[in-house]
């Protein structure tokens, strides 16, 4: 019976993590959602390099896009005027006082009506974060957030809003908190409009003893055959 309950719990592990969508510590770059290009979406974002303005002036006055399909209404600025730019133009706060990144996000779908999901996600040039950015709510609806260590030891964040019924355009704050050494390097945004509901991809950090968990039942399993077969 005891064999039976701990093949059952680690099979329930297993099929906790597989049924992830996306696995952050697994991957090597930002995910394409499940509904990127399809009807009633939108995709914009920011590549590495691209984070100052036309002005040139190490702050972040709404340079254009150049990540996904540019898109009428899509704004990036910051609060304050607190330089959180590297000599490389990515997010660096560095030494700097707490600053909102402020975004604009214009959405595609029926007015007032149906399930929107929208996804941010970013990643660090290289290293993991100083001090998490956080993020804001996004009409009265906060975040289902994840954020750890990418295969290539970037760090990487997803953040996923479900908000029942739709506007043109949804404003979010994400605050980097002061002298957090927080870097973004990469920073997109995918919206979806849907009149059934909301898309079903989800992002997961899996805990290390979970892993081991699994480990330890496939290592378990392995045996188990082994001694199936000298048993036939």
């Amino acid at each position: 019976m005891k064999k039976l309950l701990c093949f059952t719990l680690v099979g329930v592990m297993a099929a906790n993590i597989a049924s992830a969508q996306f696995v952050i510590n697994e991957s090597t770059r930002l995910f394409d959602p499940s509904f990127r290009g399809l009807a009633n979406t939108t995709w914009f974002g920011w590549g590495s390099g691209s984070f100052d303005g036309a002005s040139n002036n190490e702050l972040i006055d709404n340079p254009a896009t150049t990540i996904g399909i540019a898109t009428a209404g899509v704004s990036l600025t910051q609060s304050t005027a607190f330089d959180i730019l590297s000599s490389g133009n990515n997010i660096y706060t560095s030494t700097a006082g707490a600053t909102d990144l402020l975004l604009a996000l214009p959405t595609s779908g029926t007015l007032g009506l149906g399930f929107t999901t929208i996804i941010v996600q970013g990643k660090t040039a290289f290293g993991g974060f100083g001090i998490a950015p956080a993020f804001g709510t996004i009409a009265g609806v906060s975040s289902v957030f994840e954020i750890g260590n990418n295969a290539t030891a970037s760090g990487q964040f997803w953040a996923k809003y479900e908000i029942a019924g739709n506007l043109s355009s949804y404003n979010l704050a994400i605050t980097l908190a002061a002298e957090s050494f927080t870097s973004i390097a990469e920073l997109e945004v995918d919206t979806y409009w849907s009149a059934t509901g909301f898309a079903a991809d989800i992002a997961v950090v899996p805990e290390p003893s979970a892993l081991a968990l699994v480990g330890l039942g496939s290592f378990a399993l392995f045996g188990l055959k082994r001694r199936s077969r000298k048993a036939a």
